[in-house]
C-alpha cells in the first residue's frame, strides 16, 4: 500500500512540470542549463550536504496545476525584487523541479543554513536579507568552488573584488574562502551597486556581469530597462537575476512544490580559539580527535589547512561546540604534533638580513598568464583597463603604482586568463585606434587640430565641474549615452586640456 502511494506521489510532482516543460519552448541558453547544471553538483561536493540526511516527502502534497498557476504564485510573491522575463524565470524554475527535484532538498537545507549564518550580515547593510540566496546560484554555497575566470568561493569574488572590498586574499589565508566575511562584502558591493542603478535587477546583473559591461549594455539599448539591455548582456552571466528570482519562489514556497529540506549535520555554533603560531589543521584533528574534514569545513578561510598564526597577529580557527577546552588542554601536544611532517611543504626562511627582499604581489592562481604592455602617449589607467578588461586597482596592485600616475615608455605587467594570451598580447602592438575598436568604440585618426565645437543651447545641457584626477573618459562613465570624444567636442578643448574647477557642458541624453 505504501509502495503504491509513494508511485502516486511521484506521479504528481512530476506530471505538472512535465506538462510544463512541453508546453512551451524553453528560453533557457545551453549555457545557461550548464551554469544551473553545475551549481548542483557544487552544491553536492560540498561536505555537509555530502553527509545531510534526507527528509520523507510529506504525505499530501500541493502542487501548481499548469504553468499559470505557477505565473500567479511567481507575480504575488515579489517584494523588492522587480518581476522581469517571466517565462525565463518560469523555464529555470522548472528545470530545478524537474531535472533535479531530488537535489531541491538539498538546496533548501542549504539556504536555511544560509539564513542563519547570513541574514544579520544583509540586514545591518539596510539590504533586503533574500539577496544572501545570490550564493546559491553563483556557487551552490560551496566555498571551495573556484570559476574558470578565476572568480572563488561561495560569492565568487574575483581577486582584485576581493581586495577592493578589504579581503584579505594571500598564499595561506584566502577570505573569499569564508562564509560570513564573503558574505559580509558581497552586501556591501550589491548596497554599493544599488545606489548606483536604484534598481535591484540593475544591481544584482551587475554584480554578474560586472558594471563596465551592464553600462555598455545600457548605451546600445538607449534604456537602463533590463528587458532591453537583456540582449546586449553575456550569457550566461545575465540570467543570474532571473535565476535569483526562481530559486526565491522554491525558498519562498517549498510545499507548494512538494519539496521538503533535507538534514545537515553542520555545527552553526562554534567554538573560536585564537592560534598565535603556525598550526596545521591535520595536528588538530589528530591530537584532539576530530573529523579533519569537518576541522576543513569550519576554517575554509586557511586554503592549505594552515593557520599563519604570530605572536604580533594571533588568527581565529573555529572548532565544533565543546571542543575549545579540549584544544587548551592539549595545546602544547598539538604544536609539537608531526610538525615536520605536516610543514615539509612550508617555505625556506631565508635569514640573511643584510638586504631586505621585497615581497612580491599576491599573483592570481592557475589559469593565468603574465603578458607586457609599454605605456604609449596619451594612454590612461582607464583605457588600459579597459584593452585587457581588468580593473585598475590590479594593474596598480601589480605593478606597484599609487594613484593614477604613469608615463609614456613604463613597462607594466598584466595577468590574463591563458586561454586569451594571444589576444591580449598583441595589445601591446596595436595602435590607439586599433584598441578602441576592440572596445566597439570607433576613433577617427588623430588630427592636431582642435576639435570642432558644438554649440549647446541653454536648457540643453547641464554643467559638470572637473574635479582632481578627472579625464573625459571617467566623466563620460558618469552619463550613459555620453562618449569622452562628446564631451571634447562638447567643450572644444584637448584631452590635456583639463583642470580642476573647470565647468563642462554635458548635453542632455534623450530619456535621461
Amino acid at each position: 500500500m505504501r509502495f503504491a502511494r509513494n508511485i502516486i506521489l511521484c506521479f504528481l510532482v512530476t506530471f505538472p512540470f512535465w506538462g510544463m516543460s512541453q508546453a512551451s519552448p524553453r528560453e533557457l541558453s545551453p549555457e545557461t542549463r550548464a551554469l544551473i547544471s553545475a551549481q548542483i553538483e557544487h552544491l553536492k561536493n560540498w561536505y555537509p550536504v555530502k553527509n545531510a540526511e534526507k527528509q520523507t516527502a510529506p504525505p499530501l502534497l500541493h502542487i501548481p496545476a499548469s504553468k499559470n498557476d505557477l505565473r500567479d504564485l511567481l507575480r504575488s510573491s515579489q517584494t523588492a525584487f522587480p518581476l522581469v522575463k517571466e517565462d525565463l524565470v518560469l523555464d529555470i524554475l522548472d528545470v530545478y523541479v524537474s531535472d533535479y527535484y531530488e537535489d531541491c532538498a538539498y538546496l533548501l537545507s542549504v539556504a536555511d543554513l544560509q539564513y542563519t549564518l547570513s541574514s544579520e550580515i544583509f540586514q545591518s547593510e539596510n539590504i533586503p536579507s533574500e539577496l544572501m540566496y545570490l550564493a546559491l546560484v553563483k556557487s551552490g554555497m560551496n566555498p571551495e568552488f573556484t570559476s574558470s575566470a578565476g572568480a572563488l568561493g561561495t560569492w565568487q569574488f574575483m581577486y582584485s573584488t576581493g581586495r577592493l572590498y578589504k579581503l584579505r586574499i594571500d598564499e595561506y589565508v584566502d577570505e573569499r574562502r569564508e562564509i560570513s566575511r564573503s558574505s559580509q562584502a558581497a552586501a556591501q558591493m550589491l548596497h554599493d551597486l544599488y545606489r548606483l542603478y536604484k534598481d535591484w535587477s540593475m544591481a544584482i546583473t551587475a554584480y554578474s556581469c560586472g558594471p563596465g559591461n551592464v553600462n555598455k549594455a545600457i548605451r546600445k539599448a538607449g534604456t537602463s530597462d533590463f528587458e532591453s539591455i537583456y540582449p546586449y548582456l553575456p550569457s550566461p552571466e545575465r540570467d543570474l537575476y532571473p535565476s535569483f528570482l526562481a530559486i526565491h519562489l522554491l525558498i519562498q514556497h517549498p510545499t507548494d512544490f512538494g519539496v521538503e529540506p533535507a538534514v545537515i549535520n553542520y555545527p552553526t555554533d562554534v567554538d573560536t580559539v585564537y592560534v598565535d603560531e603556525d598550526l596545521h589543521l591535520g595536528q588538530v584533528a589528530e591530537v584532539v580527535g576530530l573529523d579533519e574534514n569537518l576541522l576543513c569545513q569550519l576554517n575554509p578561510v586557511y586554503p592549505k589547512h594552515i593557520v599563519p598564526g604570530a605572536k604580533e597577529a594571533a588568527l581565529p580557527m573555529c572548532l565544533p561546540l565543546g571542543k575549545a577546552a579540549d584544544f587548551l588542554e592539549l595545546k602544547d601536544s598539538v604544536y609539537a604534533y608531526k610538525d615536520s611532517l605536516f610543514f615539509n611543504l612550508k617555505p625556506e626562511v631565508v635569514e640573511d638580513e643584510s638586504e631586505p627582499v621585497k615581497a612580491e604581489p599576491y599573483r592570481p592562481g592557475n589559469g593565468f598568464v603574465a603578458v607586457d604592455y609599454t605605456i604609449k602617449s596619451g594612454d590612461n589607467m582607464g583605457y588600459i583597463s579597459e584593452w585587457f578588461d581588468i580593473n585598475m586597482s590590479e594593474i596598480r596592485y601589480w605593478n606597484g603604482i599609487h594613484g593614477n600616475s604613469i608615463r609614456a615608455g613604463q613597462k607594466l605587467i598584466v595577468y590574463v586568463p591563458e586561454s586569451k594570451q594571444a589576444y591580449y598580447s598583441a595589445v601591446d602592438k596595436l595602435s590607439f585606434q586599433q584598441k578602441q575598436a576592440r572596445e566597439g568604440k570607433l576613433v577617427e585618426a588623430k588630427k592636431k587640430v582642435e576639435p570642432a565645437k558644438e554649440e549647446l543651447k541653454p536648457g540643453t545641457y547641464v554643467v559638470y565641474t572637473v574635479k582632481s584626477g578627472d579625464n573625459p573618459w571617467k566623466i563620460a562613465k558618469q552619463y550613459p549615452g555620453v562618449s569622452d570624444q562628446d564631451i571634447l567636442r562638447w567643450n572644444s578643448i584637448d584631452p590635456k586640456g583639463l583642470r580642476p574647477g573647470q565647468k563642462l557642458k554635458i548635453k542632455k541624453v534623450s530619456g535621461k
